[in-house]
């Protein structure tokens, strides 16, 4: 059997990935396909994700260490993204189809189907792309029913601090009796309090008499 030449086959691998990037940049046609394939695969092959995924930040790594300003523009492109809406909601979209991919959910959202509001519908908040991630007042993408999906008419925008109490419940009833329980528990801590207060009062009324 002949022994292949490592140096054959390295040069072979380049010129595919250079056959590949070229189609990339020239065929659009090929380009969604390739797409469409990797999503699928994305989604059906959870340790080719992560492997890919793996490839991609040891690039990110490699690319950062040789050149000093790329990680300046990566920042500046996070400050972008936290400050200009239209940004916000294309990358979101982005983000929002891979993680459709990896949870194997529908996805037909564009960035037209986010829109950001003034004010979050929940709580009233003013909605604000600037601060820190986990801000109360920042808008995040909320499913109305978690198993239909990122799609049309099932998402909404929110405040996150409105995402996070709704995180673990959708049903209307158990977010009412949630909020009837802790509505009866502070007034009834609340009337304790009073009448110890009274209590006590009258006590220190009687001590000084």
């Amino acid at each position: 059997m002949a022994t292949k030449d490592p140096e054959k086959i390295k040069a072979k691998k380049q010129r595919e990935l250079e056959r590949r990037k070229w189609l990339r940049a020239n065929d659009a046609d090929w380009r969604d396909a390739q797409n469409a394939r990797d999503r699928t695969r994305r989604a059906s092959d959870p340790k080719w994700r992560d492997m890919i995924n793996a490839r991609a930040r040891r690039r990110d790594k490699e690319r950062a260490s040789a050149d000093p300003t790329l990680r300046q523009r990566w920042n500046e492109r996070q400050r972008r993204y936290r400050s200009e809406v239209t940004l916000w909601c294309k990358l979101r979209c982005s983000s929002l189809r891979r993680k459709s991919e990896r949870l194997g959910l529908p996805f037909d959202l564009t960035p037209a189907d986010i829109p950001v509001p003034a004010l979050c519908p929940v709580l009233g908040l003013e909605l604000r792309l600037d601060g820190d991630m986990n801000s109360p007042n920042r808008p995040t993408v909320d499913r109305l029913l978690p198993e239909s999906g990122y799609v049309r008419g099932n998402v909404r925008v929110i405040s996150h601090r409105a995402n996070t109490l709704k995180r673990d419940c959708i049903d209307p009833k158990e977010l009412r009796a949630v909020a009837d329980y802790i509505e009866r528990e502070l007034e009834g801590a609340t009337a304790s309090a009073e009448d110890m207060f009274k209590q006590v009062g009258g006590q220190d009324a009687d001590n000084g008499r």
